[in-house]
């Protein structure tokens, strides 16, 4: 059943200030620069300098794939769970719409989706004002949708929701549904204890074998996963140099499976 249209959903959440390029370098890039208000949304068909984390390149075709960045004033302590709702809610449209078994959908921490274990959506949150209470977030979000071929450095790590299912969405049908669902359920992003137990169900991370980075330029180990915390906050037991089981917590920084 499709939902609302795009501009339905646009004028019934009263957003401030929507932007469509067809080409852009980066959707989270202008909205900071430019300073927009909150309730923004920008759109693009295509990105020229995409990042994800740790200023990695974030390659799509172009019109093929969802491309926004949301702009959203929220009064919080933690930044991080932000992050957390926006990867949720996602995750809650995807699987809304497909029928995906047993190696379907999964949460990866901190900021992915995965299908049948390929990556599929990437979300990047900046913001501004992170020593006030009330903070402004640019959520970017990027979701592979009909896109086919991959460059040869990430087609065995990355899919697509045609790849997958062998059929093509409607890209404006899929973001209207996203914005739906982010307006309607924003207050699960001041609930704390229930937004992480949610996502925990929905990654089902613990007990994970994965090797643990903070960043690119350091060294990765292994652990497993024993669990995520109300704060967002990922818990590893690693063995150390001398066999004993060490357990360390980490509020960035990144995951892959072993």
């Amino acid at each position: 059943m499709k939902t609302d249209s795009l501009s339905e959903i646009l004028i019934a959440y009263n957003l401030r200030a929507v932007l469509y390029f067809n080409s852009i370098d980066s959707t989270n890039k202008y909205a900071r620069e430019n300073n927009l208000p909150s309730g923004s949304l920008i759109i693009a068909a295509e990105q020229t300098k995409g990042r994800g984390r740790f200023d990695r390149n974030w390659e799509s075709e172009k019109g093929s794939n969802i491309l926004l960045t949301i702009v959203k004033s929220i009064r919080t302590e933690n930044p991080a769970l932000i992050n957390f709702y926006a990867s949720y809610i996602v995750y809650k449209t995807l699987t809304d719409l497909f029928t995906a078994g047993d190696n379907g959908f999964a949460l990866k921490w901190p900021n992915d989706i995965l299908l049948d274990g390929r990556k599929i959506c990437g979300i990047l949150t900046e913001l501004k004002n992170i020593k006030t209470d009330r903070k402004k977030f640019y959520i970017g979000i990027g979701i592979n949708v009909n896109q086919l071929k991959f460059s040869e450095s990430i087609r065995n790590k990355s899919t697509s929701l045609v790849k997958h299912f062998n059929r093509k969405s409607d890209i404006s049908d899929l973001i209207a549904r996203i914005i739906k669902n982010f307006c309607e359920n924003i207050k699960l992003a001041f609930d704390y204890s229930s937004l992480t137990e949610i996502w925990r169900k929905a990654a089902k991370l613990e007990g994970k074998r994965v090797e643990f980075r903070l960043n690119d330029t350091t060294e990765a180990h292994s652990g497993v996963i024993t669990g995520i915390k109300d704060d967002g906050a990922i818990e590893i037991e690693s063995d150390t140099l001398v066999g004993v089981r060490k357990k360390s917590v980490y509020y960035s920084g990144e995951i892959s499976f072993i």
